[in-house]
């Protein structure tokens, strides 16, 4: 647990590395979508992430079972909405939306974030962090439509796309909620309880679905893909970005999602050969400097008081 440690001490670096994470599952969910049903492959991700999970915390889930009691409604909702209305959504869309909407639609999540923080808690967002998210946002579409305007123009709306907006409304009411969270010992300890409640609300989709849809292969590929984002995405990104919205909020987490299409395009690049183009120069700057201007708080210079004043104390 040493080296998860170390990422929990920098919240900017722990979200950094849970968004390369999340990017590569985007990836895998598109490549198994023909023979893996999707709330399948969501419910027994999140088992394995469970089970790594209670491996970790042991026995100190007894000493919180008095405040499991108090809160079980809270991680209830919570786990719905990040696994059930987020997550298995999510995967639920990618079977009949493109790349490009999912993309895009993808992309507005620190929008909604700042929204749903303003509506439910009056959070507001300074002038900094408006150019940043502004900024970021315009970023990917610049990576999503190539610097193609066109792509944009031609943006057609399928009933994939009014999932990708579930999944997005939720997963930024969820940003917003754990924030104000349970006084809870870590980011881990309130993950497992998120994830109990995402399995129990998702356990009527999955045996409905189970019901309808014929059973997956077994084969290596769904085996691999089913580790991976429950290994990687859902036990080890997810503790890094729970982290991090607790430590730096949602507004000044939020605008991190906009690295996702990056660390998709650089694995495009480095690992399958794709071509390296200025626009991703460009996208990658706006996002650079849009997630530095909402995320990173200005340095401060101390007042410095006249002797006596308030300062000499």
């Amino acid at each position: 647990m040493a080296p998860v440690r170390a990422l929990l001490a920098s919240p900017h670096l722990a979200v950094t590395i849970s968004m390369m994470c999340f990017a590569g599952s985007f990836a895998v969910v598109k490549l198994v979508h023909t023979t893996v049903p999707p709330v399948w492959l969501n419910f027994w991700r999140t088992a394995v992430a469970l089970v790594v999970l209670l491996v970790v915390i042991g026995p100190a889930l007894r000493t919180i079972w008095p405040d499991i009691r108090r809160h079980w409604r809270f991680f209830l909702v919570a786990g719905f909405l990040l696994i059930t209305a987020g997550n298995a959504t999510l995967f639920v869309a990618l079977h009949h939306t493109t790349v490009v909407n999912a993309g895009v639609i993808n992309s507005l999540v620190p929008v909604v974030i700042v929204v749903v923080s303003w509506v439910f808690y009056a959070d507001r967002l300074s002038l900094r962090q408006a150019v940043g998210v502004t900024l970021s946002l315009g970023g990917v579409l610049c990576l999503i439509a190539r610097a193609d305007i066109d792509v944009l123009l031609g943006f057609a709306f399928n009933r994939g796309d009014i999932g990708m907006m579930v999944a997005v409304l939720s997963w930024a009411l969820y940003a917003v909620m754990i924030k104000r969270g349970p006084p809870l010992s870590g980011a881990t300890m309130q993950l497992v309880l998120v994830t109990v409640g995402g399995l129990v609300t998702m356990a009527p989709w999955y045996a409905w679905e189970a019901a309808t849809v014929p059973a997956p292969p077994l084969d290596t590929t769904t085996l691999a893909a089913v580790a991976y984002l429950g290994l990687v995405t859902s036990a080890f990104a997810s503790v890094l970005w729970t982290r991090a919205v607790q430590v730096l909020g949602p507004n000044r987490a939020a605008p991190y999602t906009h690295l996702m299409p990056v660390f998709a395009i650089a694995i495009g690049i480095l690992v399958l050969g794709e071509a390296f183009h200025l626009y991703h120069l460009g996208g990658l700057a706006l996002i650079v400097v849009g997630i530095v201007l909402a995320s990173v708080a200005p340095v401060r210079r101390a007042a410095v008081s006249p002797p006596g004043g308030a300062g000499d104390r």
